[in-house]
This record gives C-alpha cells, sequence and structure tokens, in this order.
C-alpha cells in the first residue's frame, strides 16, 4: 500500500490511501471488532483488536505513524495514554497471541496470503505498541 495511490496514468492520487484486498479486509475486520467489543464493555478483546489493526495499517503503509502523529498533535496530548511496562507487555502479548492464532488458521484452511500478512504483524508488533505511545 502506498499513499498516495497511483492512478491508472501512474500519477499520485493525494490523499488517497489503498490497500490490498486480503490487508484491507483485515484491517476492516480488526476495526470493526475493536468497536464490537468497546461497546459491549469488554476492554482487553478491543485492545486487543484494535493494536492488531493499527500494526496492520502500519505494515501496509509506511507513512501510518506520521501521519496519525500529526492529527494526533492537533487534537491530543499523546502523553495522557502513557502505559507502564507491564500494561505495554500485557497488551502487546494479547495482541501477539491473537495474530498467531489468526495466522495458524489461516494457515489451516490454505490461505497462505493472509497467514504471511499475520506472520509479518506479529512480528512488527512490538514496534507498532512503541508507536502508539512513549515508554513510560
Amino acid at each position: 500500500m502506498t499513499a498516495p495511490s497511483e492512478q491508472a496514468s501512474g500519477g499520485p492520487v493525494s490523499g488517497a490511501l489503498c490497500l490490498p484486498q486480503p490487508a484491507a479486509d483485515q484491517f476492516a475486520y480488526h476495526v470493526r471488532m475493536s468497536a464490537v467489543f468497546a461497546v459491549a464493555g469488554q476492554t482487553e478483546e478491543s485492545a486487543s483488536e484494535a493494536v492488531l489493526a493499527w500494526a496492520i495499517l502500519m505494515s501496509q503503509w509506511p507513512g501510518a505513524e506520521a501521519s496519525a502523529a500529526e492529527i494526533g498533535a492537533e487534537l491530543i496530548d499523546q502523553r495522557v495514554a502513557s502505559l507502564s511496562d507491564r500494561a505495554r507487555s500485557s497488551a502487546l502479548n494479547r495482541a501477539r497471541g491473537l495474530a498467531l492464532d489468526i495466522e495458524a488458521h489461516f494457515v489451516m484452511v490454505g490461505r497462505q496470503e493472509e497467514a504471511s500478512m499475520y506472520a509479518d504483524v506479529a512480528d512488527q508488533l512490538e514496534h507498532a505498541v512503541d508507536a502508539l505511545v512513549p515508554k513510560s
């Protein structure tokens, strides 16, 4: 995925964000499930889904972190979400476990592209979590 995306003519489309279909499907799924769990009051499950969605976005769009930080600087003080090392480690472990479970599922059903994406995401989760909030 690149932002801006490329038009058929080869020129950039300002403001467009394009994901390969499998990544877009999984990203949408995790964003939706994060919201479902949040509405249900299941914050740990919501957090795991949100961390995976963020990691998928970061793995597909190298500019995600900079873009989010720029917008975040206008909207909130990002230090409000600083975490203890214990909370960070717990969130990372839950998200990694979920990513590996989903990878195993996709291997089992023969969907190698999705399985490979989750293996990559699992490897990148520590960086994704570090990009979310500063270490305390």
